[in-house]
C-alpha cells in the first residue's frame, strides 16, 4: 500500500512537471519555432502587408519587439519581401541608378525644343554665318559687346587672317564671341592645308602642304592630315572647318582649285576625301565638302565671274559627284555650294540658287541629310546676279540651310533679315521652309555638344528674341549691288581664302605638279 502511494505521488509529480514545462515552452518569448529556420520559409519579423502599423498592444506584450526595425518595409512582391529593408542610403543609390538608365532626349528633340522658343528674327539670323565685321565693323580683332551679338544672333562666325593677331588674342576673341552669343556659335575657318590655311600661316601651327602634294600617299595620310588640322584649330576654340575640298583638279588650267584638290583622278580623290572626313571627325571638327557640284573642271574663278560647268548630268555622276558621294557616306556634316552654272541641269540658275541641283540631286539623289551652306554670297559670282536679301532668298528656296557672308556690315546684315521677313509676309518664303533649316542647324550643334543634349529649362521670359533694331529700311529698294563701293566694303566682300593666299607652285613660275597619270599640268 505504501508502495502504491509512492508510485501515485511520483506520477502526480511527473504530470505536474510536464504540465509546467509545457506552459513555459509555449509562452517563452525567446524560443523559435522549428520551422522558422527551414529553407524557403519566410520569417514573419515584420508586419504583413495587410496592416500599416503594429498595434501598440503587440509591441508592448513582447519584449523582443524592441529589436525589430522601427519602420515597416514595403512588401509588394516575393522578391522584395526577401530583400533587406530599404535604408536612406541605398534608396538614394538605387534612385541614381534608375535615373542614369533612363534614355534622354534625342538631338532632334532638343533642337525642336530650342526652335519652339525662338522668335522669327532670331530664326533668320540663325541661318547666317558672318565675318566679325558684320557684327562689329570698327574692331575686326576685338570682341564685340554682348548687345551687338545678342541683337544679331547668327549661327556662326568665319574668321580671316586679319582677325588673328596672336595666339592669346585669337583665343580671347573666340571665347568672347561665344560668351556674348545667345546660342553657341559655329566658330569657322578655311583651314585646308597649303595655300588656304588661315591659322597655320598666322599662328604657326603644324605645317601641312597643299593636299595635291599627298595624292600618292594613300587614304591614311589624308586621314592624318585632316586629324592634325582638326586638332590644331581646336586649340583656339574653332569647331568648324570649311574643308576638305572635294573638287578634282581635272582641268590643268584651273587655278582657283588647282593644288587644293586631293587628286586629279576622280576615284582616287573619292577615297582620299572619305578618309579626310574620318580624320576631321576623329579630331572633333565639323567638316565641309566643297564646292558642289564640282569646281575642278572650270576655267573661271567664281570669286570674279560666274563659272561654267560644261559636263552633262551623266558625266557628273561618273566623275565630279564621286568625291562628294564618298564624303557624304563617311558622314560629312556640311556641303558647300559652288557659284557654278551647269546648263545641262539648270540653264537659269547657278548651283547656289538651283533647286534642281541642291534639292533634287544633292538631297534626294545623293541622300545628303546634313547642312547645305552657300559659298560666300559677297563673291562676284553671286553679286553679278543677285545681292543682299534677294540672294539669301534664292539660296533658301533652292534648299540651302546656311548663308555664308550674306553681308559685310552690320546695317546690311539687318537689311537681309528684313528682306526675308518681307518675303515671308508676301508669301514668297514660308516659315515651314525656314524652320526646316533652323532645325538642322540646331541639331548639328547638339550633336557636337555645342548645345547640351538636354531640354532647355522653361525661361521666365523667352531668351531667344532678338531686340528690335532702330534701323528703318529706306523707301528705295536696297538690295541691288551698289554701283560703287568704299574700299572697306570691297575688302569685306573679298572671299576669305584670297587674302592669305600664297603663290602656288604654278603661279610662282615653277613647273606644274605631275598628274597621277604621269602627265604634267600646264601653268
Amino acid at each position: 500500500m505504501a508502495r502504491l502511494r509512492r508510485c501515485l505521488t511520483i506520477l502526480c509529480a511527473l504530470c505536474l512537471f510536464l504540465s509546467l514545462t509545457g506552459c513555459v515552452i509555449n509562452g517563452s518569448p525567446t524560443t523559435h519555432h522549428a520551422d522558422s529556420t527551414l529553407p524557403g520559409v519566410e520569417s514573419q519579423w515584420w508586419i504583413p502587408p495587410s496592416t500599416t502599423e503594429a498595434p501598440a498592444s503587440t509591441a508592448e506584450s513582447t519584449p523582443a519587439a524592441t529589436a525589430k526595425p522601427s519602420t515597416t518595409p514595403p512588401v509588394t512582391t516575393t522578391a522584395e519581401s526577401t530583400a533587406p529593408p530599404a535604408t536612406e542610403e541605398n534608396s538614394v543609390e538605387s534612385s541614381g541608378t534608375e535615373e542614369s538608365t533612363e534614355p534622354g532626349p534625342s538631338p532632334e528633340e532638343v533642337a525642336q525644343a530650342y526652335l519652339d522658343r525662338m522668335d522669327g528674327r532670331s530664326k533668320l539670323f540663325q541661318l547666317m554665318i558672318v565675318l566679325p565685321e558684320a557684327i562689329c565693323w570698327d574692331n575686326p580683332v576685338l570682341v564685340p559687346d554682348n548687345q551687338e551679338l545678342s541683337s544679331k544672333p547668327v549661327a556662326g562666325i568665319l574668321y580671316q587672317a586679319k582677325n588673328m593677331a596672336d595666339k592669346e588674342q585669337l583665343s580671347s576673341l573666340v571665347e568672347g564671341h561665344q560668351d556674348a552669343s545667345t546660342l553657341p556659335l559655329f566658330i569657322c575657318v578655311d583651314e585646308e592645308g597649303g595655300r588656304v590655311s588661315r591659322i597655320m600661316q598666322t599662328m604657326g601651327t603644324t605645317p601641312i602642304k597643299n593636299m595635291y602634294t599627298y595624292r600618292g600617299d594613300g587614304p591614311e595620310k589624308a586621314r592624318i592630315n585632316a586629324l592634325t588640322l582638326a586638332k590644331d584649330i581646336s586649340r583656339f576654340g574653332f569647331n568648324t572647318d570649311f574643308a576638305p575640298v572635294a573638287d578634282v583638279w581635272s582641268n590643268p588650267e584651273n587655278k582657283v582649285i588647282g593644288e587644293r584638290a586631293y587628286s586629279d583622278d576622280f576615284k582616287k580623290a573619292a577615297r582620299l576625301v572619305e578618309a579626310a572626313v574620318e580624320g576631321f571627325h576623329e579630331g572633333g571638327a565639323i567638316c565641309t565638302l566643297k564646292h558642289f557640284p564640282g569646281h575642278g573642271d572650270t576655267l573661271e574663278d567664281s570669286h570674279d565671274h560666274t563659272a561654267m560647268v560644261s559636263k552633262n548630268l551623266a558625266q557628273l555622276r561618273k566623275e565630279e559627284f564621286l568625291p562628294f558621294a564618298a564624303g557624304i557616306k563617311a558622314g560629312a556634316d556640311m556641303v558647300m555650294t559652288g557659284h557654278l552654272l551647269v546648263p545641262s541641269i539648270d540653264k537659269e540658275n547657278i548651283a547656289t540658287f538651283s533647286h534642281k541641283i541642291l534639292t533634287e540631286i544633292l538631297r534626294e539623289e545623293l541622300g545628303f541629310e546634313g547642312l547645305i551652306i552657300t559659298d560666300s554670297l559677297e563673291m562676284t559670282g553671286v553679286t553679278s546676279i543677285s545681292a543682299g536679301g534677294e540672294a539669301c532668298l534664292k539660296a533658301l528656296l533652292a534648299g540651302c540651310d546656311l548663308l555664308l557672308c550674306p553681308a559685310g556690315q552690320p546695317e546690311k546684315l539687318v537689311e537681309c533679315v528684313d528682306f526675308l521677313l518681307g518675303a515671308i509676309q508676301e508669301g514668297k518664303l514660308s516659315w515651314e521652309r525656314v524652320n526646316e533649316s533652323v532645325l538642322r542647324v540646331l541639331k548639328l550643334k547638339v550633336q557636337y555638344g555645342l548645345i547640351e543634349q538636354a531640354l532647355p529649362a522653361e525661361p521666365e521670359t523667352t531668351p531667344w528674341t532678338a531686340p528690335e533694331t532702330t534701323w528703318t529700311a529706306p523707301e528705295t529698294t536696297p538690295w541691288a549691288a551698289p554701283e560703287s563701293e568704299s574700299p572697306a566694303e570691297a575688302e569685306s566682300r573679298t572671299e576669305a581664302w584670297s587674302e592669305t593666299e600664297v603663290p602656288s607652285q604654278t603661279e610662282a613660275g615653277a613647273e606644274a605638279p605631275a598628274s597621277e597619270s604621269g602627265s604634267t599640268a600646264a601653268p
